[in-house]
């Protein structure tokens, strides 16, 4: 009796994990967004074109990020804003990558001494001129460093998937600015 009731339990908890597991794996809708107590998100509005995306209502990124970042938001910026270029089974977390926003994160990581600065600026520097043929390395690099254990990039986006995947993750209404994404 005792032996059956564990081996009952032992096979509850082994469906139960699998299917936490599964589902896991199997979530590429899911997003963590982090909020301070109190804040609104606001939604990024979006219009899909041949190469770029119309965007409005995107807080500054003076506003949005703070010259006194420490190496884990730095982590998480990049780690976020890399999402929109890599082929990965999960991405939890999106930043809409911008111009603006790969300058003002160039600007941080320029004026602060961060364990890995130097490999922060190699992957924003590419980035800056447009190079986006490391991105699921740049991104491998930083999940890595962030102790990831799910979601490694397998490859690069092509150009109609990024806009497919910033479309998933930024479902808005009307436009009234236009701002390539990188």
């Amino acid at each position: 009796m005792k032996k059956s009731m564990v081996i009952t339990i032992i096979a509850v908890v082994a469906i139960a994990t699998g299917i936490y597991i599964y589902n896991i794996l199997h979530n590429e809708e899911g997003s963590i967004e982090i909020v301070e107590e109190g804040e609104s998100v606001k939604e990024i509005e979006y219009e899909l074109e041949a190469d770029h995306v119309l965007v409005e209502n995107l807080p500054s990124p003076e506003d949005e990020f703070s010259m006194t970042m420490n190496e884990e938001e730095v982590l998480y910026v990049i780690h976020a804003m890399s999402h929109q270029k890599v082929r990965a089974k999960v991405k939890w977390s999106f930043i809409l990558m911008t111009p603006e926003r790969v300058d003002r994160m160039v600007e941080i990581v320029e004026a602060n001494d961060y364990k890995y600065r130097e490999r922060y600026l190699d992957i924003l520097y590419r980035w800056q001129e447009g190079d986006f043929s490391q991105a699921d390395k740049d991104h491998n690099y930083v999940w890595h460093l962030q102790r990831g254990t799910v979601g490694k990039a397998k490859g690069l986006l092509s150009p109609q998937e990024e806009l497919e995947f910033i479309q998933s993750r930024t479902a808005g209404s009307e436009i009234s600015e236009e701002e390539d994404t990188h």
